[in-house]
């Protein structure tokens, strides 16, 4: 979906948001990083409280992007534990990425936490039960204190239907295509280029 041309529907509050997230998880997500914004800024990791959005933190998870090549998962919903097979936490979550997107994937995370700017990623995914399954990611940009890397806050959802199953497989591989990858501007632009 090209942004510029995105449904851009009225949600509470008189807020537009600026994909249609179609999943009422991802837009009480998007509500909520909104709520605690300061202004025109993007919100301090003390002010996004996980607790506030309880009720969806299963699917969450939070990334420290260090570098390039290096985003460290810092917090992951059980939900997400479960699907994947592992508990990720303390991992770079791009070790778990397939080799032909990786680069892409690193890219990503790169701009949405430097830049800053929004994204909803659109993936396949071979779990290591050997299932195939399409999933959906909201990623948002939190402020850090001073010295710590930039980060990362998303939700993910799992698409109904797929369950397409091979045999088993040592360990989850994400990203084995990149379905689709939507920036969203939030105030400081969006990457030309991707």
């Amino acid at each position: 979906m090209d942004l510029a041309q995105a449904d851009r529907r009225p949600a509470t509050a008189s807020r537009a948001h600026p994909v249609d997230f179609n999943h009422p998880g991802f837009t009480a997500f998007y509500d909520y990083w909104q709520s605690v914004r300061p202004g025109a800024g993007i919100p301090t990791s003390s002010a996004f409280d996980l607790l506030e959005i309880a009720g969806w933190l299963s699917d969450v998870t939070v990334l420290d992007v260090a570098s390039l090549n290096v985003a460290t998962v810092r917090f992951v919903g059980t939900g997400l534990v479960e699907r994947l097979g592992i508990d990720p936490t303390g991992m770079n979550v791009l070790s778990m990425q397939a080799k032909n997107s990786f680069d892409r994937a690193a890219r990503g995370y790169h701009a949405m936490a430097n830049l800053p700017c929004g994204g909803m990623a659109r993936y396949v995914s071979v779990y290591s039960s050997g299932r195939e399954a399409i999933a959906r990611s909201l990623y948002l940009p939190v402020a850090t204190p001073t010295g710590e890397p930039p980060r990362l806050v998303s939700m993910s959802a799992r698409e109904e239907g797929g369950g397409v199953y091979a045999d088993p497989i040592e360990r989850t591989v994400t990203g084995t295509k990149i379905l689709s990858l939507d920036w969203f501007d939030l105030g400081f632009g969006v990457p030309a280029d991707f």
